[in-house]
């Protein structure tokens, strides 16, 4: 586009969200998830695990969130002495409640089983750097 003088501001879906490889400046990048880089309660996780592991984007947290959620759940349901089948999982899934988590906000759950207050988050590339946009 830019070859036939075209100039068009470049919005992409999560899975364009890659620090390391896009980098055009000014386009825009929508996300499920926050960037835990810029909450600073995970400040120390973030450093722990870039040191091993190298850089993440914006998949890995939320599963982890994800997973936190399911063990709540079968812990309510291990320390109620009630059975573990999948019903009785989903169920205690809809009443997990965590007032915080690593994506810096609360996760409970609608009657519609949607994340309570969820959001996207956009993005845009400054200077080579994904600047939440509020």
């Amino acid at each position: 586009m830019a070859e036939q003088g075209k100039d068009a501001v470049i919005f992409g879906s999560d899975g364009l969200f890659s620090p390391s490889d896009f980098t055009i400046e000014g386009a825009y990048v929508s996300s499920f998830a926050p960037d835990i880089r810029g909450i600073p309660e995970d400040a120390e996780l973030v450093a722990a695990y870039e040191a091993q592991y190298g850089e993440f984007g914006t998949f890995g947290p939320p599963t982890y969130a994800a997973t936190v959620v399911l063990l709540d759940a079968i812990k309510s349901l291990c320390d109620a002495g009630t059975e573990l089948t999948r019903d009785a999982v989903v169920e205690a899934v809809r009443a997990v409640d965590q007032p915080t988590s690593i994506l810096g906000q609360p996760i409970r759950f609608t009657e519609n089983g949607d994340v309570d207050g969820g959001r996207f988050f956009i993005f845009q590339i400054k200077g080579g750097n994904y600047e939440l946009v509020k």
